[in-house]
C-alpha cells in the first residue's frame, strides 16, 4: 500500500487541476487514509502512465505497482537503463493503438522519440507536448514537470526553496519537513522528500530529456 500513496502523491496535483472527486480521494490516499487500492484502479485506466510502468515492469521482471517500477517513473532510477527508446517505439505502435489510439497519430507520437530516451515522467510530458502542444493536458511543461529543490525556510501552507522560490505544502501530505531537506514538487506543490541520490536520479533525467528534446 505504501507503493499506491507514493503514486497518490506525484498524481495529485494534475488530477486537483481537474477532477475534484479525484483530487479529494488522492489526497487522502497520500495522506494514508482511504482505499489505496482505488490508485490501483486509475494508474491502470490511464493509458500513457499504465503502459509505461508496464514497460519499466516488463523489462525488469517486476510487477507494475512495485514501488522500485513507480519510482523509476517519477523520479528516475537504474530500471530505467534496462529499457530502450526502441522498447519505447514498439509499446506507442501496439499497446497504445491496440486501446484505440489512430495508428497516424502513433506513427507520428513514434517519430518524435528520440534516441535516448526513457519512459520517464520528464520524457512523458516533453513528448506529449512536442505533438499536440498547449491543446494537451500536458501544455504546460514547465509547471507539469517534476522538479526539486532545498528548502531554505518552512512556513504552515508553504516551503521557500533556496532559489528562493516559494511552493505550496501541505502538511498532511508530506509531513516533518525541515530546512535543508529536499523536496520532489509537481505544479508548485511539495510532493515528496527525497534522498540524495532521487535528488540526483530527478536531475539526471529531467536534464537528459531537456536537452534531447529541449
Amino acid at each position: 500500500m505504501d507503493s499506491l500513496r507514493f503514486a497518490a502523491r506525484y498524481m495529485f496535483m494534475p488530477n486537483r487541476l481537474k477532477y475534484e472527486d479525484a483530487d479529494n480521494m488522492l489526497f487522502s490516499i497520500a495522506c494514508g487514509q482511504g482505499d489505496a487500492k482505488k490508485v490501483a484502479k486509475m494508474i491502470e485506466g490511464t493509458a500513457g502512465i499504465s503502459l509505461f510502468l508496464n514497460l519499466i515492469a516488463e523489462k525488469n521482471k517486476l510487477k507494475m505497482l512495485d514501488h522500485r517500477v513507480l519510482e523509476a517513473y517519477w523520479i528516475g532510477n537504474e530500471l530505467l537503463d534496462n529499457v530502450s527508446s526502441k522498447d519505447i517505439k514498439h509499446v506507442i505502435m501496439k499497446e497504445f493503438t491496440n486501446r484505440g489510439l489512430d495508428k497516424s497519430i502513433a506513427k507520428k507520437l513514434v517519430s518524435k522519440v528520440p534516441e535516448g530516451a526513457s519512459p520517464h515522467h520528464s520524457f512523458h510530458v516533453r513528448h506529449i507536448n512536442s505533438v499536440f502542444g498547449n491543446s494537451s493536458s500536458y501544455g504546460n511543461v514547465e509547471h507539469c514537470i517534476i522538479r526539486h529543490g532545498r528548502v531554505k525556510s518552512v512556513r504552515n501552507d508553504a516551503l521557500v526553496l533556496q532559489d528562493n522560490q516559494e511552493i505550496k505544502y501541505e502538511p498532511g501530505l508530506i509531513s516533518g519537513i525541515r530546512k535543508g531537506d529536499s523536496v520532489a514538487y509537481h505544479w508548485k506543490m511539495a510532493v515528496d522528500k527525497l534522498t540524495k541520490q532521487q535528488a540526483s536520479n530527478l536531475q539526471k533525467y529531467n536534464e537528459a530529456h531537456e536537452k534531447l528534446m529541449g
